[in-house]
């Protein structure tokens, strides 16, 4: 199967959503609006949760309500309509700069990486702490 859009971040803290079909813009979100730089962005391999991290250590992340099957056929998958944010939390101190996120294959855990040098493991059905990983 092909892929139909894919998403991106940008230094003004901007994700978006492209159809690679037309080539255009189906979405974009300013999760903060005070904050800047998104360093991450990823979507889970279920493709239900979108997940972006900015460079302050913040992580901001939203749900896709459409069914899978709908996803498929529309190649719309995350338009506004279907893209929800369900929280917001500090993932790293202020002052420390986050590197990267990423979500597990298996959808249960994501993992954010900082210039604190720790690995932080985050449970993604209650969005808590459950272990770091220290002198990453």
């Amino acid at each position: 199967k092909l892929a139909r859009e894919i998403i991106s971040a940008d230094q003004g803290g901007t994700v978006k959503v492209w159809d690679l079909t037309s080539s255009k813009c189906v979405n974009d979100i300013t999760p903060d609006p005070k904050a800047h730089s998104i360093q991450a962005v990823e979507v889970s391999e279920d493709g239900r949760t979108v997940v972006a991290a900015n460079a302050h250590g913040e992580v901001f992340v939203w749900t896709c309500l459409a069914a899978p099957e709908l996803v498929e056929s529309s190649g719309c998958g995350y338009s506004a309509a279907t893209l929800v944010p369900i929280t917001k939390f500090r993932a790293h101190p202020s002052g420390t700069y986050l590197l990267k996120a990423k979500i597990s294959p298996d959808c249960r855990t994501l993992v954010t990486t900082s210039s604190d040098r720790t690995a932080r493991l985050w449970d993604t059905t209650t969005w808590d702490l459950t272990s770091t990983l220290a002198q990453h």
